[in-house]
């Protein structure tokens, strides 16, 4: 019987990286995100009527053959869709089984402790500190209407305008999801879970194929070299980047997101 894993994040903090890695495993499989209401596979099954027990929807992508051979469907017709060759994993093959949510998607749900509680399975925690950098991260993907780039592709960005009180609004509420990450985490028993920060792990190529080592690693896969191919959607330093820059650093002026903004 394959494993499970988990990995538990925030949005804009690289978490496709992770999966797309996972993916390039042929003894592993990630369906990437099942809880939010924006995904395909969460339209799917709310048609079916999965929902109405939401913890048994979640354990069914982990137990229930059925669901991975659909999922393998699902995932072959977008390759095709893609202009790319479908490449099925046969469940007898893969080692460990796993999804890719938001904690505050779990909150949602009343999931909190689903993680804690689901026995073995095994959690990577991937947080991102700077507040900041994250908003601004979703306020460009909302401009270009972009969630990720991959490698070879280009994305103008141009400059964006930041709207003040939205932003210190947005800043209050990422920091309750930041807390709601870290509660959920470390009620993971420390065996269990993984954790990493998005400022460690895509700070250099090289830290990345530690983090990824480690996470093969902690799956108990086997080491694989994977290619790298998704990438940052803009790398423009914020003061650049940001036409009202200095009204923003004004707002933030004297608290712990004035070093989040200034940061390199």
């Amino acid at each position: 019987m394959s494993g499970s894993h988990l990995i538990l994040t925030l949005g804009r903090s690289g978490s496709n990286y992770l999966v797309d890695a996972i993916n390039q495993s042929p003894e592993a499989l990630n369906y990437g995100e099942v809880l939010g209401s924006w995904t395909l596979t969460r339209r799917v099954y709310d048609q079916l009527g999965a929902m109405s027990d939401p913890r048994r929807y979640l354990d069914r992508f982990y137990d229930a053959p059925s669901r991975y051979y659909l999922g393998q469907v699902m995932h072959a017709a977008l390759r095709l869709k893609n202009g790319r060759r479908p490449s099925p994993k046969p469940r007898g093959e893969v080692r460990t089984i796993g999804t890719k949510d938001f904690a505050f998607t779990y909150r949602e749900l009343g999931l909190e402790r689903y993680p804690a509680e689901r026995e073995g399975m095994r959690v990577i925690g991937l947080r991102r500190r700077n507040l900041v950098k994250r908003y601004v991260s979703g306020a460009v993907m909302k401009r270009t209407g972009v969630a990720a780039v991959t490698d070879g592709e280009t994305l103008e960005v141009g400059r964006i305008t930041v709207d003040p009180d939205a932003f210190m609004r947005g800043l209050s509420i990422y920091q309750s999801e930041l807390d709601l990450l870290d509660e959920m985490l470390n009620a993971v028993p420390e065996p269990r879970r993984l954790v990493f920060d998005y400022e460690d792990v895509f700070a250099s190529s090289d830290e990345v194929e530690r983090a990824v080592a480690a996470m093969f690693a902690f799956l108990d896969l086997p080491p694989a070299p994977h290619v790298a191919r998704h990438q940052k959607i803009t790398t423009t330093p914020l003061c650049r980047l940001i036409t009202n820059f200095d009204e923003l650093r004004e707002r933030v002026s004297a608290t712990p997101y004035e070093e989040m903004l200034l940061a390199d």
